[in-house]
């Protein structure tokens, strides 16, 4: 794959700096849709421009037709000094992820599909799609699970997170409601700019495009498989293919008793804020690390593919 890199000047002039380059402190990646995107950037990037200008980050697409590889997705990337102003444009982010949402469920009779772009299979799930840093993995997951687990708990989210490692990239699927959508977003990106302190973040930071044929790319995280995060007391093993070729999820814990639309209407809790202690192993591409035993019962893990 043909890799392309932000220049630091092209970063400056939308993260406080005056033209001259310099490190970036905090960036996020979110995948999508080619409608989305022309929404975001608007005419001759008026839209942009104003989000640009209210939030204070700066906003860089990929190319059209530029995907990241095994999706049919641009990239928008997000470059700030402050990580407010990251979730300030998450935040738009997830309002044209509503509003293109509910349009697609008013037509999803329709026009049926396996997948959707912008919502989950269960009533009121909307459906956001970041990549993230390989080394935030391990952050996002925790000691046994232990961070993940807490998302879903909070925010009555489903989070996939795939296997399939492109240029230190990894896909990163939420699945909730509409205040979960945004609680567990800003969790995930948390953990994101917790990494931005690291060795190799700035590289990351600044690649921007995966090649104008990235979209067909072998072995991507359409055809590969997920990392997998079951219930308390299933089984849950990290880095290893599915039996089915495709990734797994799981859904919220049961028991809760809140339906996505229910959850909506919850006071915010307090997010939940990233440890700074990383579990080393879960960095590891053996593959052959499991969380914990597993157990037979309802709490089955269901599959899906990770787009």
């Amino acid at each position: 794959h043909t890799f392309t890199s932000t220049s630091n000047i092209e970063m400056s002039k939308g993260c406080g700096g005056k033209g001259h380059g310099h490190p970036i402190r905090h960036a996020f990646k979110v995948l999508c849709p080619e409608q989305m995107m022309g929404s975001l950037i608007g005419s001759k990037g008026s839209v942009r421009d104003q989000i640009q200008d209210e939030t204070g980050c700066r906003l860089i697409a990929s190319n059209r037709d530029d995907h990241y590889p095994g999706t049919r997705y641009r990239i928008l990337l997000m470059y700030a000094d402050d990580n407010q102003r990251i979730v300030a444009a998450l935040n738009r982010v997830v309002d044209k992820i509503l509003e293109f949402g509910n349009q697609e469920r008013a037509t999803m009779a329709d026009h049926p599909q396996n997948e959707y772009d912008y919502i989950g299979k269960e009533h009121g799930e909307y459906v956001l799609r970041a990549i993230i840093p390989v080394k935030a993995s391990g952050a996002i997951i925790g000691t046994g699970g232990s961070n993940i687990q807490a998302i879903r708990s909070q925010w009555n989210a489903k989070v996939f997170i795939d296997k399939t490692t492109m240029s230190s990239h990894q896909l990163v699927k939420i699945i909730a409601g509409q205040n979960g959508i945004r609680g567990a977003t800003e969790a995930i990106n948390e953990f994101v700019q917790e990494e931005s302190k690291s060795d190799g973040f700035q590289e990351w930071a600044m690649i921007r495009s995966f090649g104008p044929h990235s979209a067909e790319a072998p072995n991507s995280s359409a055809n590969g498989g997920g990392r997998d995060w079951g219930t308390a007391g299933a089984s849950s093993s990290y880095g290893g293919a599915s039996s089915s070729g495709k990734g797994h999820y799981v859904p919220p814990p049961p028991g809760k008793g809140l339906s996505s639309a229910q959850q909506d209407h919850r006071p915010l809790p307090r997010r939940i804020s990233p440890h700074a202690k990383r579990d080393r192993s879960d960095h590891t591409s053996s593959g052959h690390h499991h969380h914990s035993q597993h157990t037979s019962g309802s709490n089955g893990i269901h599959t899906q593919p990770p787009m």
